[in-house]
């Protein structure tokens, strides 16, 4: 478990976090006991994670990342899918951040992170925007350089 400061939680886990807080609270509103699976039903790869973040920032993630075998498990997990079946069924929950989505949030809430560290945000105390703009309402990201790559 990471503790993350109130600012970045405000940012990057604000919708997932809540989503994920609701799914809990309905869970704890069943008359029986039961396990779920809280999950988004979508599976991604790192590659797709890092495709989507540095395209968000109009780069190109192959111009600054090495693949290190000395790193790469040899029994890796071929897919990881979450069933979240029941969950919709029986609690009525199922999530709805997308997952470029949660990159644009994760991304967002890392820059202005650095800004702040770096102290630019020190000069400009008091007026809080987010250094990525936000999406669109259909999901698209804003065209930095070259479109992102992320899917839904």
């Amino acid at each position: 478990m990471r503790v993350v400061e109130k600012s970045e939680a405000e940012g990057q886990f604000k919708k997932s976090a809540r989503e994920y807080s609701k799914a809990m609270w309905l869970m704890l509103q069943q008359e029986q006991a039961d396990d779920y699976a809280i999950a988004t039903e979508e599976t991604h790869s790192v590659r797709d994670f890092l495709e989507c973040a540095f395209g968000l920032l109009g780069l190109d993630p192959y111009q600054y990342l090495v693949l290190d075998q000395r790193f790469v498990r040899p029994a890796e997990v071929d897919l990881l899918l979450g069933d979240a079946r029941k969950a919709h069924q029986r609690l009525g929950w199922s999530a709805r951040t997308t997952f470029k989505e949660l990159v644009h949030d994760m991304v967002s809430s890392d820059l202005e992170l650095y800004t702040r560290i770096k102290g630019g945000a020190v000069a400009n105390a008091g007026q809080r925007k987010p250094p990525l703009p936000a999406l669109s309402a259909a999901g698209e990201a804003p065209r930095v350089g070259r479109p992102a790559r992320c899917k839904r």
